[in-house]
């Protein structure tokens, strides 16, 4: 387990799927055979190996507290009143008097949208589709990650976190304002396999911007439908 002296580390991990496994033992080092594997794990599944999750768990408390109170202190600079024309992130003016935004009904992006189209203040979100100038459908969203750099080891250095949804706007008797569109929003993430639980909650906050940034482009593209249609469509 790495706390005799010197240090003997072994982890083994198995792939039940498919029968492949890793077996490593080393010397010298108290954790390097558990990264090893749990480079491993991640490696053929995407997860998380639970045994780092647990050697990690403790220093990710600190991290996380530091973090939630910077998140706090942010929530209430934004939540302040402020003048001198000043406006948000989020707001602007789209080209329908009314909408309605339908799918993906418990999704967090759903609840931002809806937010940032009732702050614009020209448009009014209304309770049915049949009452509004312009349905926003949600068709859906999806967070991905994709290995961008390793080491001469082998060992993962660098993510590529990507964040999709896709949409469409038209009527409800079908009038369509526009088609299918699909918004990418991609950022990298170094990666360091010590670090298991900080880097999965730095991946988490990333999807987190993401997802905003997510937003105001899908309101842009509702935005732009103005020029195309001549003027405010109601």
């Amino acid at each position: 387990d790495g706390n005799n002296e010197p240090a003997i580390n072994a982890a083994a991990r198995l792939d039940p799927d498919t029968g492949d496994g890793i077996i490593v033992l080393e010397t010298g080092n108290k954790l390097l055979a558990t990264q090893i594997a749990s480079e491993w794990v991640f490696w053929r599944t995407g997860s998380i190996d639970f045994l780092m999750f647990m050697f990690e768990l403790g220093s990710m408390i600190t991290i996380l507290a530091v973090g939630s109170g910077v998140i706090v202190l942010a929530g209430l600079i934004a939540s302040l009143p402020w003048g001198c024309g000043f406006q948000l992130r989020g707001r602007m003016d789209l080209p329908f008097e009314t909408m309605y935004v339908e799918g993906m009904t418990y999704s967090a992006f759903t609840s931002q949208l809806k937010r940032n189209i009732a702050a614009g203040g020209s448009t009014r979100l209304v309770e049915r589709p049949a009452d509004a100038a312009a349905v926003v459908y949600l068709i859906g969203d999806s967070q991905e990650r994709g290995i961008l750099a390793v080491s001469g080891a082998g060992r993962v250095r660098e993510l590529q976190l990507r964040y999709r949804v896709s949409f469409r706007v038209a009527t409800a008797t079908g009038r369509e304002w526009l088609p299918v569109n699909e918004v990418l929003v991609v950022r990298d993430l170094t990666y360091d396999d010590t670090q298991i639980l900080a880097k999965e909650g730095e991946a988490q906050m990333l999807f987190r911007d993401m997802q905003s940034d997510a937003v105001q482009q899908v309101l842009r593209r509702i935005q732009a439908i103005r020029a195309s249609s001549g003027g405010t469509a109601s």
